[in-house]
């Protein structure tokens, strides 16, 4: 989702945006509506016990 705001502080910006954010979240809360998450697993290896096969 992107905003905009008519300030040119980032500061601001970003705590109308947080507050935008919050008041979102409160409304689907109160409506019952859950949103999906991504989620992303990372395996790694250890690329010394592959060498060293």
């Amino acid at each position: 989702m992107y905003l905009f705001t008519k300030t040119t502080v980032w500061k601001d910006h970003l705590l109308i945006k947080e507050e935008i954010n919050f008041n979102i979240l409160e409304i689907l809360n109160r409506e019952e509506i859950s949103l999906a998450r991504q989620i992303r697993n990372l395996y790694g290896q250890n690329i010394e016990e592959e060498m060293l096969k």
